[in-house]
């Protein structure tokens, strides 16, 4: 999908021939390809409500060009000037979207257009113009500059080599730690956490989980849509950005956590349903890229990390038996390092500070209850 922070002459081409053709367009004349109804059409800016599909629409849209079929592969790019102009469009306040998360995954897309007049056609195109080309300075919001700052300060941040004690501690740790977790932990299906000769192989129970975006997201919240918007502006323009999707097809959970499209990912489900062994999976590929090991799915990996993962139950009772001040994250990541590898004291906060800093790392957070 293209980003909003172009405005020259061709989105603003592409954005007037939207308008004029949803100005022009008869409810009848194509198999409801695209709805349509005039609000408050007596007042200075009546309100046109549409749902369509954006394939429809890019297909309504290229008619007259070389275009013949719906299953032309070129409307895919159609369809993604289409969102990227509906994108500038939300930006100037000319478009409000109301697509429920269900109705995005089934393809079905509700924006209202906010325009000038219901049937002068000029006059809207003109506003249109004025408003494209005198639109004020964007300004951030909150969460956006604390991305962005965010960003410039990790960007500012050496990716440097780690030291070579340090680097062998983190190899050992690794090391271990994919081996131990050769085993899938079903211990919510019956079998003991330690110490059965029969435990089950983590490759022979592992499959991929079906994740779905979450009902209760309100999409109508203002303030969840820019931050939607801005998610997806952050986004790599790739060919494979339909992230949002538009179908009722279930996503891989796996594709989403490997696409990196956002820092913080949560998954919930009930127990019992996977999300231990995905986060597990998830660590051991992440591993053995690092121990240059093959292991499935590692073509799908865009950047080698250190994964550190951490079973919430285990860190509550660190805390809770824990007698210095120092309570960090990091100071229980250190502890865990150094049990794992068997070398107290070789590994600090501080180091683990250093390499969440200076490495790419990934954090999996296991919660027992229903959240991972």
């Amino acid at each position: 999908m293209g980003r909003t922070d172009n405005w020259g002459e061709e989105p603003l081409k592409r954005a007037k021939h939207l308008i004029k053709f949803l100005l022009g367009y008869n409810n009848n004349q194509r198999d409801s390809l695209l709805v349509q109804a005039w609000r408050k059409i007596d007042s200075n800016r009546p309100e046109l409500d549409i749902q369509t599909r954006l394939l429809n629409l890019a297909w309504l849209l290229n008619q007259d060009s070389n275009i013949k079929s719906k299953h032309d592969s070129r409307l895919k790019k159609e369809k993604e000037e289409i969102q990227s102009i509906i994108d500038r469009l939300k930006t100037l306040d000319i478009v409000r979207e109301n697509s429920t998360s269900s109705d995005k995954r089934k393809g079905i897309r509700n924006f209202t257009f906010i325009l000038w007049h219901s049937s002068k056609e000029q006059e809207n195109l003109t506003q249109l113009e004025l408003t494209w080309r005198n639109r004020p300075e964007l300004k951030k919001s909150k969460l956006e500059k604390n991305l962005l700052a965010s960003d410039i300060q990790i960007s500012e941040i050496p990716k440097k080599e780690l030291d070579s004690k340090l680097k062998t501690t983190i190899k050992t740790y690794l090391s271990k730690s994919f081996s131990a977790d050769t085993f899938a932990e079903l211990d919510q299906a019956g079998e003991p956490e330690t110490g059965s000769e029969r435990r089950t192989q983590l490759k022979q129970v592992f499959i991929d989980l079906d994740v779905q975006f979450y009902e209760r997201l309100n999409t109508r919240n203002r303030k969840l849509e820019q931050l939607s918007l801005f998610a997806r502006d952050i986004s790599s323009d790739d060919d494979d950005n339909d992230f949002f999707g538009e179908s009722n097809e279930n996503l891989s959970a796996i594709k989403c956590l490997l696409q990196e499209k956002f820092l913080k990912i949560v998954i919930i489900g009930g127990p019992g349903q996977g999300k231990s062994t995905l986060g597990q999976q998830i660590a051991q590929l992440y591993r053995a890229i690092w121990l240059e090991k093959p292991y499935d799915f590692e073509d799908k990996v865009e950047v080698k990390r250190i994964p550190f993962r951490v079973v919430l139950k285990y860190f509550a009772q660190w805390l809770g038996n824990k007698t210095s001040d120092n309570n960090s994250l990091e100071a229980y990541l250190a502890e865990e390092v150094s049990r794992v590898t068997l070398r107290p004291g070789d590994i600090s906060p501080q180091n683990i500070q250093d390499i969440l800093l200076c490495q790419e790392c990934l954090l999996i957070s296991v919660l027992n209850t229903g959240v991972m």
